[in-house]
């Protein structure tokens, strides 16, 4: 399991726990890998 992986956050599109977070530009996001559902920290 990576260590950016959000286990208490759960996505707000398909309401599954795989959300990771992800840096880009120094912004940070999350990503849910079930849904490919992307939004801003």
């Amino acid at each position: 399991m990576p260590e950016n992986y959000q286990h208490l956050i759960v996505c707000p599109k398909c309401r599954k726990r795989r959300v990771y977070l992800r840096e880009i530009d120094f912004e940070f996001w999350y990503f849910c890998q079930a849904c490919s559902y992307e939004w801003k920290v």
